[in-house]
């Protein structure tokens, strides 16, 4: 059971580090995610279970999708179709190039910035509109990158309890993995 915890753990922060829709990386969070409820039957068990075993920042709803799908999978081993959560869940991932709109409108609409409707006749007679979107889109999928391995850094710290003057052990890695990035 560890090994199927520990792939599925495996697989959620390889998913949340690309864009590619990788089935058998959700099949494999499913799976981790059915182990887990075995042991923990209601919502709010499962939820704790999972903030417990690197799954805090999966949402219930893209949870129940991983399940499904793994269990489709279990019944049919030629099934590769994500179901509408995931797919739901990318879309929530990405920058709608149509309406230029943060990933995370809610946010948007009470920050120092907001989003600009820009018709598609409009965007098409700019030739750079097309590379600055390509440049946006690529830096949000850093920064979302980044704080998703803040959080899992921030949990394992929590986790393991590293004592302050220990931090720095863990913090370089960090920072390292960060300027990777940027680069």
């Amino acid at each position: 059971m560890n090994d199927i915890v520990n792939r599925g753990r495996e697989a959620w922060a390889a998913i949340k580090r690309s864009p590619a829709k990788g089935v058998e990386d959700w099949i494999a969070v499913g799976a981790a995610i059915r182990v887990g409820r075995m042991m923990n039957p209601s919502d709010e068990q499962i939820t704790r279970w999972g903030t417990g075993f690197g799954f805090r920042d999966l949402p219930p709803r893209v949870r129940a999708g991983a399940e499904k799908i793994a269990e489709m999978r279990e019944q049919d081993t030629t099934h590769d179709t994500l179901p509408t959560e995931i797919e739901e869940w990318y879309q929530t991932r990405i920058v709608d190039t149509a309406t230029l709109q943060p990933r995370r409108p809610k946010r948007a609409a009470t920050g120092a910035f907001k989003a600009v409707a820009v018709a598609p006749s409009e965007s098409a007679a700019l030739p750079e509109t097309a590379q600055i979107v390509s440049l946006m889109q690529h830096a949000a999928t850093c920064l979302q990158r980044a704080a998703d391995l803040m959080r899992e850094v921030a949990d394992l710290i929590q986790q393991v309890g590293v004592a302050p003057k220990d931090a720095r052990s863990v913090i370089d890695p960090l920072i390292k993995a960060l300027e990777k990035m940027r680069n």
